[in-house]
C-alpha cells in the first residue's frame, strides 16, 4: 500500500561541476530545484515548456507525479494521480484546449494498464482512462494528431511471459479508442522483444515513432510509420551491421529535424573499440521505401570509455547542431567532486563534433532524463538525483530541475 505521507525536500542537494568547480546555482539564471518526496523515490520523466513556465511529469510515492513551474523554477502547483497500486509517469504533452495530457502506467490488483490522464492548465482532471488487455500493457508516450483530434498512445505489451511487443493506441480527444471500439496494434517484429519508445505526429493520418528490438544483448534500433488505422507503413531495422556497433543499441526519442526532411535518433549504444556503452546520435533523412544509406548523420558516440547514455536530445532553433543528455559515469577528483553516475550534457555541431560537455552530479546516481531549450537560448533540464535518504542510511532519488545557460553551467 502507498504510503500517504509526502515531505518535500527543502534542502539544497549538494551538487557538482565535474570540471572540479563547486557549482552555486544563481537563481536568477541558472538553478537547480526538487520535486517529490523525500522519503520515497521520485523519478524524472519528461519536461515541457509553456508561455509561462514548465512543466514535468514523473514517478513519486509510485503515482504519476506532475508539477507546474514558472521560468524560475518555482513550484506553483503539483498532483499526483493513481491508485494504491504502483503507477507511474512517463510522457506529457500541451493540449490545444490549454491543458495537458499525460501517459503513464496504473496498477490493478492483477495487471498492470496504460495510463491516460487528461487535465486543465491547473492540473486538475478532467477524465482518467485506464486501458487493459489480458497480459501487461505500459504507456510511455504520447501524440496528439491536432487535425483529427486523436491521441496515439505508444508503449509496450508482455504478449507472452517472456516476450514484449511494441503496443499503439489511437484515441479521441474523449480518450475513446478509435471507432468506439478496442483498436489496438501490437507489433512483435521478428518475434523478438519490442518496445515503442517515443513518437511523434507528422502530418494528417502519418506518425512514427522509435523503439527497440532484441532479445538479450542483442538489441537493434526499429524506427516505424503508421497511418491513423495503426497500419504499418514502413519501418527501418538499425542493428549493428548498419551502424558499425556491437549488438546491443536501443532508441529512447525520436525528434523531426526543423530544418530538413530527417529525423535525429538518440539512444545508448555499445562502442566497438572499448567495449562500453555510448551516447550515440544518429540522422536519417526520410526515403520510401525506407533505405539505410540514407543516412545523413552517421551514428556518433559521446562518453565512451565511461559507460554514458543517451536519454533526450534537442536541435537547436538556429540550426547550428544539437545538445544530448544522459548520463555518464565519472570518478572522484582531487577535491571530491564527481564519483558514480552523473548527469550528462554534450552540445553538438551539425557534423556530430563536440562543441563542449559537461556533467553535474554527486557520489551517487544521477541522470539527465529530458531537455528542451528556452527563449534565452539556454537549457531547462529534468533528472533524477540521488540524496541521502530520510527513511534508512541509504539514498533515495528525486526529480530535479536545472536551467543551465548556452555553455552548459548552472551560473551566468
Amino acid at each position: 500500500m502507498k504510503v500517504a505521507k509526502y515531505i518535500i525536500v527543502v534542502f539544497i542537494v549538494g551538487l557538482w561541476s565535474c570540471n572540479g568547480l563547486n557549482v552555486k546555482p544563481n537563481y536568477e539564471k541558472g538553478f537547480i530545484k526538487y520535486f517529490g518526496a523525500s522519503d520515497e523515490d521520485s523519478f524524472a520523466s519528461q519536461i515541457q515548456v509553456l508561455s509561462d513556465g514548465f512543466v514535468i511529469i514523473g514517478t513519486s510515492n509510485a503515482d504519476m507525479y506532475i508539477a507546474k513551474t514558472d521560468f524560475a523554477g518555482n513550484k506553483i502547483w503539483e498532483k499526483r494521480y493513481g491508485g494504491i497500486g504502483i503507477d507511474s509517469g512517463k510522457a506529457i504533452k500541451v493540449i490545444p484546449e490549454g491543458g495537458f495530457i499525460a501517459v503513464g502506467t496504473y496498477a490493478s490488483a492483477t495487471l498492470t494498464g496504460a495510463y491516460l490522464v487528461k487535465m486543465d492548465s491547473k492540473g486538475d482532471t478532467l477524465w482518467t482512462k485506464k486501458y487493459f488487455r489480458p497480459k501487461n500493457v505500459f504507456g510511455i508516450d504520447v501524440a496528439i494528431d491536432t487535425k483529427n483530434n486523436k491521441y496515439l498512445l505508444v508503449g509496450g505489451i508482455d504478449v507472452t511471459n517472456t516476450t514484449k511487443g511494441a503496443f499503439l493506441l489511437m484515441t479521441n480527444f474523449d480518450g475513446i479508442p478509435r471507432g468506439f471500439s478496442a483498436n489496438p496494434a501490437t507489433y512483435n517484429i521478428d518475434n523478438l522483444n519490442t518496445l515503442a519508445n517515443s513518437v511523434i505526429y507528422e502530418s494528417e493520418n502519418l506518425f512514427s515513432w522509435v523503439g527497440t528490438s532484441g532479445n538479450g544483448n542483442d538489441q537493434g534500433i526499429q524506427y516505424v510509420r503508421v497511418d491513423s488505422s495503426l497500419s504499418l507503413i514502413g519501418r527501418l531495422a538499425q542493428g549493428e551491421s548498419e551502424l558499425n556497433a556491437k549488438p546491443t543499441i536501443n532508441a529512447t526519442q525520436i525528434v523531426k529535424s526543423q530544418f530538413s526532411d530527417s529525423y535525429i535518433f538518440i539512444g545508448s549504444s555499445i562502442n566497438e573499440s572499448t567495449n562500453f556503452s555510448a551516447a550515440y546520435l544518429m540522422e536519417i533523412k526520410y526515403s520510401s521505401p525506407f533505405n539505410a544509406s540514407q543516412i545523413t548523420l552517421p551514428l556518433k558516440q559521446y562518453g565512451d570509455g565511461s559507460n554514458a547514455t543517451g536519454s533526450s536530445v534537442i536541435e537547436l532553433s538556429d540550426g547550428s547542431g544539437y545538445v544530448l543528455v544522459g548520463s555518464k559515469a565519472t570518478t572522484v577528483d582531487a577535491k571530491g567532486n564527481g564519483g558514480g553516475i552523473d548527469i550528462y550534457i554534450v552540445k553538438i555541431k551539425k557534423d556530430g563534433s563536440v562543441v563542449w560537455q559537461k556533467t553535474f552530479g554527486g557520489l551517487d546516481t544521477d541522470k539527465a532524463v529530458s531537455i528542451k531549450e528556452t527563449s534565452d537560448k539556454g537549457y531547462v533540464i529534468l533528472a533524477s538525483m540521488s540524496i541521502k535518504s530520510t527513511r534508512s542510511s541509504g539514498t533515495s532519488s528525486l526529480i530535479a530541475l536545472l536551467k543551465v545557460n548556452d555553455n552548459g553551467e548552472l551560473t551566468n
